[in-house]
């Protein structure tokens, strides 16, 4: 039988102290301290996506979202047949509808779904009806 045996060293001496590489990573956070997310996952503080030109189409608009959110959203459908507004949100402190872009029959009634909620919406002389949520979550219509 044959047996072999080999013994390196790893020493360092100072003549090749300069030119070694670390071989540990970065150190670890301690127990308590925040770990910060590198910047490629990180969401950005606001994003600002504009309107190209003016969209006549167009009647929703979220004009401001809650504080201390990333964000707000809404979406709104019209159904002619029975005459109905439904709009969603998340997020959002203030809306406008821009209400002489739909095709509102105003001799009937006018259902507004709003978050799930049906209410009656009201003529108003002016074309843009501009929307607010209270500290309770229920929303207003600003005059």
């Amino acid at each position: 039988m044959l047996f072999s045996l080999s013994v390196a060293s790893c020493k360092n001496h100072d003549r090749d102290s300069q030119s070694a590489v670390p071989v540990a990573g970065p150190a670890a956070p301690e127990a308590n301290q925040p770990v910060e997310e590198p910047a490629e996952t990180r969401r950005p503080e606001f994003v600002n996506i504009p309107v190209v030109g003016d969209d006549l189409d167009r009647w929703l608009f979220v004009v401001q979202a809650k504080k201390d959110t990333k964000g707000a959203w809404a979406t709104g459908s019209f159904d002619a047949g029975r005459n109905k507004l439904t709009i969603r949100t998340g997020d959002v402190q203030r809306f406008m509808l821009h209400i002489s872009r739909i095709k509102i029959d105003w001799a009937k009634p006018v259902i507004l779904n709003l978050d799930g909620v049906n209410t009656e919406l009201r003529r108003r002389e002016s074309p843009e009806l501009h929307f607010n949520r209270d500290n309770h979550g229920v929303w207003t219509v600003l005059d």
